[in-house]
């Protein structure tokens, strides 16, 4: 009698991905390839390597969609907090003179500074 055989199963071939998919995944592959230990929010660990790349990190509870990446690199490379504060200060400060600048050209006065 002859045995009748199962087909093999079926395989499930991964559904085609769009460019912007294949971008994401070229990125992912180049990140990895230096170094970077690249994840979801989900599985983020920022101790698994000196680099964490994490996909679609949230930066915003109300924005429609998250970031592209969030990328971390540890503190140990970083200047005192001190300093990151008094940079920030000297940037804002710079910002403001611009502005007035620009509030006193558009006024018509030369008096540019407060």
């Amino acid at each position: 009698m002859l045995s009748r055989q199962e087909p093999p199963p079926a395989v499930a071939f991964p559904a085609p991905m769009n460019p912007e998919q294949q971008a994401r995944a070229q990125i992912d592959r180049l990140l990895a390839s230096a170094g970077w230990h690249v994840c979801d929010v989900a599985g983020a660990n920022l101790h698994a390597a000196r680099g964490v790349a994490i996909r679609e990190f949230p930066i915003d509870p109300v924005a429609a969609s998250p970031t592209t990446c969030c990328m971390w690199t540890g503190s140990d490379n970083l200047p005192p907090p001190e300093v990151i504060a008094q940079e920030i200060v000297d940037d804002l400060e710079a910002a403001l003179e611009q502005f007035r600048l620009i509030a006193a050209d558009l006024n018509g006065s030369d008096a540019g500074t407060g």
